[in-house]
């Protein structure tokens, strides 16, 4: 069992699913992304968010996770996993450009694990955001969206970056 797979069967998931979906072939299996047609939730775990898009773009697995919203379903994703639903991915080293994610959030670029970025990385998020908003989740935290309202959960806080404007939001707080 995959480390995914504990994860919600510790949750009480009653069914649970891995996908063995590594690159762009998994992702344009017929029948991987049947099973993603019949699902009611995915799940995107971590690595690499480049490698992430450059496997999903154009791909029927990624027209069937956008299906499980558009039936009302949910899509969540860690880490990577999480960065690919802004409109831009940062490229492989971080620096300069960046390439389209699937958009769930439009006009942000996602940063997990923003409470861990050594502080003098932060200086660079203005370049590499441009003209777009930066929605940075800490560790133990969810951003939670549906429709045009999000929140945050867990422990941590979100912040959200235009220029250089910024706020923290928290559990407790509405955004």
């Amino acid at each position: 069992m995959v480390l995914g797979e504990k994860h919600f069967k510790r949750l009480g998931v009653g069914q649970v699913e891995s996908l063995p979906v590594f690159n762009r072939s998994g992702a344009e299996d017929p029948g991987l992304v049947e099973r993603v047609n019949n699902a009611n939730f995915v799940y995107i775990s971590g690595g690499k968010p480049y490698y992430l898009m450059d496997s999903f773009t154009d791909t029927p697995l990624a027209e069937a996770i956008l299906g499980v919203l558009k039936r009302g379903g949910v899509v969540a994703g860690c880490s990577a996993g999480a960065m690919i639903f802004g409109e831009r991915v940062p490229n492989r080293s971080f620096l300069g450009d960046s390439r389209p994610g699937f958009a769930l959030i439009p006009n942000t670029l996602i940063v997990p694990h923003f409470d861990e970025i050594p502080f003098v990385a932060k200086f660079a998020l203005p370049g590499l955001m441009g003209n777009l908003r930066m929605i940075g989740i800490e560790g133990n935290t969810a951003l939670v969206c549906c429709g045009d309202v999000c929140y945050a959960a867990g422990s941590g806080g979100v912040t959200i970056q235009t220029g250089n404007e910024k706020q923290r939001y928290l559990a407790t707080d509405d955004f």
